[in-house]
């Protein structure tokens, strides 16, 4: 019927939203289930964290699956970019923190995003733009190495 595009991590997002569709393939790659993860973005989320954002230097966001992390992360570059006029920059490989499509989710504020289309392009993608673009503040958001950062710490399989 109608299912979107799944990219090679089976995984596709809803245009414009934070949602993600994930598909489940058999053997044979047919889809078999799919998978609906729901992203939210929460103003104020990162409201404890506003005198380490203001002071600036650098954040490591470690936690389990669920704990807000990338949301937190969404709402420190909307703060950068909105409350302290920052130039933000959102490294966004995955399009988990501004989401999918062309157009950002309004979630990250006036920050900007770039979106590199294979993590093996990041570097490549980046160097151009940063050239270009110049921006105050960078916001890498390479959201694989928080997820693996994190299951190292934490001793969980990611290939469970």
């Amino acid at each position: 019927c109608c299912l979107p595009d799944f990219g090679g991590d089976n995984r596709a997002g809803i245009s414009r939203t934070l949602h993600w569709i994930s598909a489940i393939s058999n053997r044979q790659a047919d889809i078999v289930g799919l998978t609906c993860r729901v992203g939210r973005a929460v103003p104020g989320s990162a409201n404890l964290l506003q005198d380490l954002v203001k002071a600036g230097g650098s954040l490591l966001l470690i936690g389990p699956l669920g704990v807000w992390k990338t949301i937190v992360i969404r709402e420190i570059a909307r703060m950068l970019a909105d409350d302290y006029d920052k130039r933000v920059m959102i490294v966004d490989t995955s399009n988990e923190i501004a989401g999918d499509g062309d157009i950002p989710h309004p979630g990250i504020g006036n920050a900007r995003r770039l979106q590199v289309p294979d993590q093996e392009m990041q570097h490549k993608v980046c160097s151009i733009e940063f050239n270009t673009l110049l921006p105050c503040e960078v916001c890498t958001i390479v959201y694989v190495c928080i997820v693996l950062l994190t299951s190292l710490l934490l001793g969980i399989d990611t290939h469970a």
